[in-house]
């Protein structure tokens, strides 16, 4: 009860501040999260032999969409982008772009809460119907953020040291059975299948410019913005480029097609001194953490979008209103092969451009208002009054 009086006496929402390593990690909740399950699949269908090489090129070209999210954040320090959107585009517009943003973040969020109650199902009780991990999450999530967000970043912080470092231990535990022969030739049918790869990473970048755009808000240091988002961005991008490599040197881009989930058939043949079962389960337990954290995010993102748009509405409601139809989303979905094929529609034609449309215009607005201009940031005053 204290904990959602806590985030209810603000109009805007919860203001709690975190530490730049704080924001790394709870960053990582969505650039890594179980994409590393989904994008093997998509980019290795999609880019062939040349999917090891399309990550992380898309993830440094890529870098360019979060770029209007630093400029943002550092001339609106301790605003998230529901707040200064208003400012650039008045009240009207800046709510309806806010709007437009949440929308496409909740129906990501949908088909990510049906991924991960997949994903929970498969590990935990594959007879099990898919409607009571739905269930389970939307009671776990909402929980989570009923006790503040201060609490999910400080979950974020110690648990996905564990997810990295099986990831980690997945890359190097399968060296020994990459065949070269899988990773080469490239380039033989010429760059569209590179193109198209990296078109898919971009429509997680766009995902990850949104999340950024409300998680900047929390830091407290405004001066690390930059590096906060780079370092999420960055880290995560080399972390599925080397599980891309290992999946792809294992098993080649004709049989990864055949699989839901290509790093879990690796960890299902990895072994260690003849030890493989209590590997894989480990693995996979570290997986079912890192699904959960990722749909938080997601939650989080929609609900306090919701909060900044509408400030008397308390982000405990919000967070309450949003979950009714991001879970009807989540449970409309047939099956895994609908769950898959929806993905890059949403991420490709949906997520990206509405991403770069809002973006772009609240960089010629700001730009044609003089909100760009070097001097005090806009907004500084106003957060050294409520210090």
């Amino acid at each position: 009860m204290k904990a959602v009086s806590r985030m209810s006496s603000s109009p805007k929402g919860s203001k709690t501040k975190i530490g730049s390593y704080q924001g790394v990690m709870v960053s990582f909740s969505i650039t890594i999260g179980t994409l590393f399950i989904t994008i093997t699949r998509e980019v290795g269908s999609i880019s062939g032999m040349e999917a090891y090489i399309a990550v992380p090129a898309a993830y440094l070209i890529m870098t360019i969409l979060l770029v209007p999210v630093f400029l943002f954040s550092s001339r609106f320090p301790g605003k998230r982008i529901g707040e200064y959107s208003q400012t650039i585009l008045g009240g009207f517009f800046g709510r309806l772009l806010s709007l437009a943003l949440m929308a496409v973040m909740m129906a990501a969020a949908a088909l990510v809460l049906r991924n991960t109650a997949e994903f929970w199902g498969a590990a935990l009780m594959p007879e099990t119907p898919v409607w009571f991990f739905l269930v389970t999450l939307l009671i776990l999530v909402i929980y989570t953020l009923m006790n503040g967000f201060e609490v999910y970043a400080r979950v974020c912080q110690v648990l996905f040291m564990i997810v990295i470092g099986s990831l980690l231990f997945l890359v190097i535990a399968s060296l020994v059975k990459v065949d070269l022969e899988n990773l080469l030739p490239v380039f033989y049918r010429g760059w569209e299948p590179l193109l198209r790869g990296c078109l898919r990473v971009a429509g997680i970048a766009a995902q990850y410019a949104v999340f950024s755009a409300v998680i900047c808000g929390h830091l407290r240091d405004a001066r690390t913005i930059a590096a906060t988002g780079l370092k999420g961005w960055l880290i995560a991008g080399l972390l599925l480029s080397l599980i891309m490599l290992a999946v792809q040197g294992v098993f080649g881009p004709q049989q990864m097609k055949k699989f839901v989930s290509p790093p879990l058939e690796l960890a299902k043949i990895i072994e260690i001194g003849g030890v493989a079962r209590g590997l894989e389960a480990l693995l996979v337990s570290s997986w079912i953490i890192a699904g959960f954290l990722q749909i938080t995010a997601y939650f989080y993102t929609t609900a306090i979008i919701m909060t900044d748009v509408f400030p008397r509405i308390s982000f405990p409601t919000s967070l309450l209103i949003v979950s009714a139809p991001i879970f009807a989303g989540a449970y409309l979905v047939n099956d895994q092969e609908q769950l898959f094929a929806l993905f890059p529609v949403l991420r490709t034609y949906l997520i990206l451009p509405v991403a770069i449309t809002a973006f772009g215009l609240l960089i010629t607005v700001a730009f044609l208002r003089g909100m760009l201009k070097h001097g005090t940031p806009s907004g500084q005053k106003e957060r050294e009054e409520m210090e």
